[in-house]
């Protein structure tokens, strides 16, 4: 998050109007979880579960009709269509992302 907050900062002071696409380095949700137990120290369990399953934990959760967009948000990643190799936001921030255990580290 901090990566695109300081992108954005960028753009704010130095960009010019237009779209920006962002992206940082790939990684899965089993890369995310190893991360989060490296830096935590904690076990963490990684479940899958369908769609049906995921809108009706967050509906649970009180999400309510934002469950089905969330949902659609995850098989969109999954999919790989949020996906981008651009390199846009190492140029923005002129240095190299952080890396996904820093990010863990920070957001902990």
């Amino acid at each position: 998050r901090a990566d695109f907050a300081a992108a954005a900062a960028a753009v704010l002071v130095d960009g010019e109007a237009g779209v920006y696409e962002l992206g940082g380095d790939d990684f899965t949700l089993a890369d995310f979880v190893a991360a989060v137990e490296r830096e935590s120290g904690r076990s963490v369990a990684l479940r899958n579960l369908s769609d049906t399953e995921h809108a009706a934990h967050l509906q649970e959760a009180g999400m309510g009709g934002a469950a089905q967009f969330a949902v659609g948000v995850d098989a969109s990643i999954r999919a790989g269509e949020m996906q981008t190799d651009s390199a846009l936001l190492r140029r923005l921030l002129g240095r190299p992302l952080r890396s996904l255990e820093e990010s863990v580290r920070l957001a902990l």
